[in-house]
């Protein structure tokens, strides 16, 4: 069941009516599904109640509701790892990963040789003649030729080169496109091409003394006061089929060039496959490597290299394939990929080198003084929002960048052009994928576009580095996580909680005081539950030992309000720390001379529950059936989080198939997969240990006086799910079967069977109770009565 987040207070009553069994349930208020609502009516009952309301915001969202709802929200990185059969992870390294750093921060000419690009420049100094950046020799182009892909759009590029002698190739930079235009004249028969200086641009070329066969203008920016007109390139033209020569501009693409485009002078480029590249790439190096072999040379040489096949099957290999990558990239790996066929490196450094990309990228786009404030901001927006809509990172991001100027800049006014970039351009340039569809809202599924990173450890690298880079943006960045933290939509607080939990992983000692320590001892509710959920993300990412320790200190605090967060976060880690959980909550409940208020209690008693159906309940189950005896609180909280616990869906949203979880685990031993990971993915039961002890706690709920009401409408919930599925009346036959001990039992089970049956006479739902009937082997008094 999903949230709205435009009413954060109608939560927790929206997540009780989806669990009740009708229309007008009446649970105990400390023992039913409405609990958590009733209880925080007694909220700051030392204040004035308006003012409470205004200190404390909307009241907690029931734990059941507040849990499926993280993990509805997780960013894509969390998909598929997350609470399913293993320690989760952010996609990629949350901690570590060595810096590769290429020269300079950046990578010039989208360079796509085999070897670096050699440019010999001829320009002397103080000198008044024509202008150009230099030569790229025959040689060099050579070597390029060994490893280039042409890719599906070369022909195509190709002739309309040898149609116009003018090409302007568009594409997205570091894509190989100036590796392109080298190749484009030496299939023209151009041996050395002449590299045309930016600064000046294509008409440089016109006042050339000695003109070249080919020439190439890189990375030619475009702007409204410096446009392409197509009267130039016509000059332009002109002067080269005198000369018998070409030229060809790369830039990226832009609707400026929109004329240029409708009249054939421009070509898109797009790279070929990165499994084309590598391979031409490793076939080089593989001819190269390694050299004779002489006297003792390298003992750890393979006796048998590995096959360029053999090297692309490799898990590293295809792990750096899954995302897109720059030809320079592939160069770099393709020669470590060598190096390990002949024995000369490892698997790990392999990975290394594959994170290492990622760092890099992530490390040039802060230090690159092309990228402006704004797009900085924009992509740790997209860090925070991956998987989500374009227009919510592009919103987001606005507002970090709002901030950051007034950091950078204070004596000024921050101010936010309202257009610039189009949607597109901005993800190339963060290597991430804009894709429509349908997203799940309020309203139901609605069409979105969608910003994705190509590579998802992209997302963390980012956020480690705004954090530890530049810890002069912290302060921005603090207080805009905060804000999100506290918002009103579920999936914006959800991402705040995980990009905070990256930052922990990296940084606890600066992460708790700025922003855990606060939201924990925060009026509002909203702000306490994210430092909950932080926690709980940064256990299951890493394993934290110091999770529980915290949760511990929390759970002993003085402060009311840290106590309630630290009790909501164990029950989201018992998985990963069920006896701590189970150890704190059961310490809570014996403290002497303890008056917890209406909410804390609410908190413990959910806490618990949601336990009760983690990958952990066996443990925890046998933990709650020792708490029976001696009789005192603990027997009372492991009552009412085992009949809480029974409300719960094994289904995210319940459908008319769902089953109760708990009946589902003792009918099964299993339940099925589905729903928020944490709470439903059930380990299988510890037959028939785990039957006994649910049995148990069932006898000890309807014989117990205080509960036996709430426990009879549970298990009248139970009998309603046959009705729904045919398979669940086995499982029912046989939990009544154990429950009848004693005659009395007999006899007080039956009038609950019959009388479910005769306020639903002529239904289903009377026949499957006859069935009961007989099946358990309870007393009918008048087995001939028609229900």
């Amino acid at each position: 069941m999903s949230s709205n987040p435009d009413a954060e207070a109608n939560a927790a009553k929206a997540a009780d009516a989806a669990a009740s069994p009708g229309p007008n349930p009446k649970p105990d208020a400390k023992a039913g599904p409405k609990a958590g609502a009733k209880a925080e009516a007694k909220a700051g009952a030392e204040q004035e109640p308006e003012a409470a309301d205004q200190a404390a915001g909307p009241p907690p969202q029931g734990a059941w509701e507040a849990a499926q709802e993280l993990f509805d929200h997780l960013p894509p990185s969390f998909n598929g790892t997350l609470f399913a059969g293993g320690a989760p992870g952010f996609g990629g390294h949350l901690i570590g990963g060595d810096q590769h750093t290429v020269s300079g921060g950046r990578v010039h000419g989208d360079v796509f040789t085999g070897n670096k690009t050699e440019v010999h420049h001829h320009n002397a100094p103080g000198g008044s003649g024509p202008r150009y950046a230099g030569e790229v020799t025959a040689a060099e182009i050579d070597r390029l030729m060994e490893v280039f892909q042409q890719g599906d759009a070369f022909e195509a590029a190709l002739a309309c080169l040898r149609d116009s002698r003018v090409l302007v190739l568009t594409g997205k930079q570091s894509s190989g496109r100036s590796a392109a235009s080298k190749a484009l004249l030496r299939a023209l028969e151009v041996r050395t091409v002449r590299v045309l200086d930016t600064s000046v641009g294509p008409d440089d070329m016109l006042n050339q003394a000695e003109p070249a066969p080919g020439y190439v203008l890189w990375d030619l920016p475009v702007s409204r006061n410096r446009r392409l007109s197509e009267d130039r390139l016509r000059t332009l033209r002109t002067k080269l089929a005198k000369d018998g020569g070409y030229l060809v501009i790369t830039t990226e693409d832009s609707p400026l060039l929109a004329d240029l485009r409708r009249n054939r002078w421009t070509a898109a480029w797009t790279p070929p496959t990165g499994t084309a590249m590598l391979t031409a790439h490793v076939r080089l190096e593989l001819s190269w490597l390694p050299g004779e072999p002489d006297d003792q040379a390298l003992p750890a040489l393979r006796p048998e290299p590995l096959g360029v096949d053999e090297l692309l099957a490799l898990p590293a290999t295809l792990s750096f394939l899954s995302s897109t990558r720059t030809p320079q990239e592939i160069k770099e790996y393709a020669q470590v990929l060598a190096r390990y066929s002949f024995g000369e490196a490892t698997e790990e450094e392999l990975s290394e080198l594959d994170q290492g990309a990622v760092d890099d990228q992530v490390a040039q786009w802060f230090a690159d003084t092309d990228t402006t404030l704004r797009e900085r901001a924009f992509l740790v927006s997209l860090a925070v929002f991956d998987g989500s809509a374009y227009a919510l990172a592009a919103e987001r991001g606005d507002e970090l960048h709002t901030r950051l100027q007034q950091i950078e800049k204070p004596d000024k006014p921050a101010e936010t052009p309202v257009f610039g970039l189009t949607a597109r351009q901005r993800l190339e340039s963060a290597r991430a994928t804009l894709t429509e569809r349908n997203e799940p809202t309020v309203w139901g599924p609605l069409p979105q576009q969608i910003a994705t990173f190509d590579d998802q450890r992209i997302r963390a690298a980012l956020l480690r580095e705004v954090w530890l880079g530049h810890p002069s943006a912290r302060p921005a960045l603090i207080d805009w996580i905060s804000d999100l933290a506290g918002s009103a939509d579920p999936l914006v607080r959800t991402r705040a909680a995980s990009a905070t939990a990256v930052l922990a992983a990296v940084d606890l000692p600066s992460v708790m005081p700025r922003l855990l320590q606060p939201w924990a001892s925060s009026p509002l509710f909203t702000l306490r539950l994210q430092a909950a959920n932080t926690l709980t993300l940064l256990a299951w990412s890493t394993g934290a030992v110091a999770v529980p320790q915290i949760l511990r200190g929390w759970c002993l605090s003085k402060d009311e309000r840290v106590r309630w967060t630290g009790i909501r976060g164990h029950g989201l880690i018992g998985s990963v720390a069920p006896e701590e959980a189970l150890r704190d909550l059961g310490d809570l409940v014996t403290q002497p001379d303890s008056d917890p208020g209406a909410e804390e209690v609410d908190a413990l008693e959910s806490a618990t529950s949601l336990l009760l159906v983690t990958t952990s309940r066996s443990l925890v189950l046998a933990r709650l059936v020792s708490w029976l005896e001696p009789r005192g609180p603990r027997r009372g909280l492991a009552l009412i989080a085992f009949l809480r616990a029974g409300w719960y869906s094994e289904d995210a949203v319940s459908t008319p198939l769902s089953w109760p979880s708990l009946l589902r685990w003792y009918s099964l031993g299993a339940a099925t997969a589905g729903g928020p990971p944490s709470v439903t993915t059930l380990a299988e039961a510890e037959e028939p240990q785990d039957r006994q002890h649910l049995v148990c706690l069932w006898w000890a709920a309807l014989a117990e006086p205080q509960h036996t009401d709430q426990a009879r409408e549970l298990l009248r919930h139970w009998i309603r799910t046959a009705e729904r599925d045919p398979e669940a009346e086995q499982g029912i036959a046989s939990l009544l079967r154990a429950l009848a001990v004693s005659e009395d039992d007999r006899l007080r089970l039956s009038h609950l069977v019959r009388t479910l049956a005769e306020a639903n006479k002529d239904t289903p739902l009377a026949r499957i109770s006859r069935r009961l009937l007989l099946a358990a082997d309870l007393p009918d008094p008048d087995p001939n009565q028609q229900f």
